[in-house]
């Protein structure tokens, strides 16, 4: 069976603010599990000896079924070249990216059933989703990663979801930026609105570049989008 076929009912694709400076595609990562012994013949052999040796088995097909959609996203949508001959590479601060199309960009992120893939030909891109446990102790990670204005919005809002909305929104950024998640935590507040948007505030120059918004996600998931001007030198 083509890939494409196997592939194409487990995408959906979100509407966004932002559609008109990148694409988002929503990935059923439950529906994608029996498709995954399918799938990773597709892969390039370095994927597939990478998946090979992830030792759990959630994260290993996981990473199959993401990395098998984004290179059928790439190669129907933007490339003209086959899926599995798409060089993806990582930079020193470990963000995928692609060396050989150095205008177009994207951004993969995935918990427990649902994953998401941003594409951008325009802006650099981070995207998150995370599903959201209630049952979690959360105080101590806003203690250690918040900012102070996310933690006085956590101790106004003491919710699961508040606490989703910023995680999600501050892993966007960080990941469009391509930093590393352990810089700049503590320098950046992405802080939920009541219309369900954000505000970012940070003294760092490149947040003036940076356009933040929430994902549409299934029940009990958030999920969030960040674009980073492309031609902005720091």
């Amino acid at each position: 069976m083509p890939h494409n076929t196997l592939l194409s009912p487990l995408l959906h694709a979100l509407a966004t603010p932002m559609d008109h400076l990148a694409r988002v595609w929503q990935v059923d990562l439950q529906a994608a599990e029996p498709c995954v012994p399918l799938l990773l013949p597709a892969l390039p052999a370095a994927e597939q000896a990478r998946a090979n040796g992830m030792k759990h088995q959630g994260t290993r097909h996981a990473f199959i079924a993401m990395r098998a959609a984004l290179r059928h996203l790439l190669a129907s949508h933007y490339l003209n070249e086959p899926a599995a001959d798409i060089r993806i590479m990582l930079t020193d601060q470990g963000k995928p990216v692609l060396p050989d199309h150095g205008t177009l960009y994207f951004n993969v992120s995935h918990s427990h059933d649902y994953g998401v893939i941003g594409i951008s030909s325009q802006m650099d891109i981070g995207v998150d989703i995370e599903k959201c446990n209630a049952k979690r102790s959360l105080q101590g990670i806003v203690d250690q990663f918040f900012s102070t204005p996310e933690q006085a919005c956590f101790q106004q809002y003491p919710t699961a979801e508040t606490f989703y909305r910023i995680w999600t929104g501050k892993e966007a950024v960080l990941k469009a930026w391509g930093t590393g998640l352990s810089q700049h935590m503590d320098k950046i507040a992405t802080l939920p609105t009541d219309d369900r948007e954000y505000v970012l505030q940070s003294a760092l120059p490149q947040a003036a570049h940076t356009l933040l918004t929430p994902l549409p996600a299934p029940p009990g998931y958030a999920g969030a989008m960040a674009l980073w001007q492309t031609d902005y030198q720091q």
